[in-house]
């Protein structure tokens, strides 16, 4: 993630209280990464960075371990739908590769 997806990607950061609480890193339509701080979960800010992701480009798309259910649904909740399945070449895990469209 760290040395082929994010130098490649636009990242948008979002903070409280000076401090940061999460980011977007988008490369073209692709969620290259959605990050949260764990403590911070459950708070709202991964779908407001996700929308704003969305005001960027209306067709998104992102790769999900297959075995992150928690991140899965709320992809789902956010109008993500599973569009086929690959094994991630660089850790071997099994993904589902998802897209919505606001189009």
């Amino acid at each position: 993630m760290l040395n082929i997806y994010i130098p490649v990607s636009d990242t948008y950061v979002y903070e409280t209280k000076g401090a940061i609480a999460g980011f977007l890193s988008l490369h073209e339509s692709r969620i290259a990464a959605l990050f949260v701080s764990p403590n911070l979960q459950g708070q709202g800010i991964g779908s407001k960075l996700l929308e704003f992701g969305k005001t960027i480009n209306n067709d998104l798309s992102l790769c999900v371990y297959k075995c992150n259910t928690q991140s899965i649904s709320f992809y789902k909740t956010h109008g993500f739908k599973a569009v086929g399945e690959q094994v991630d070449v660089h850790t071997n895990y099994p993904e589902i590769m998802m897209k919505m469209s606001l189009k």
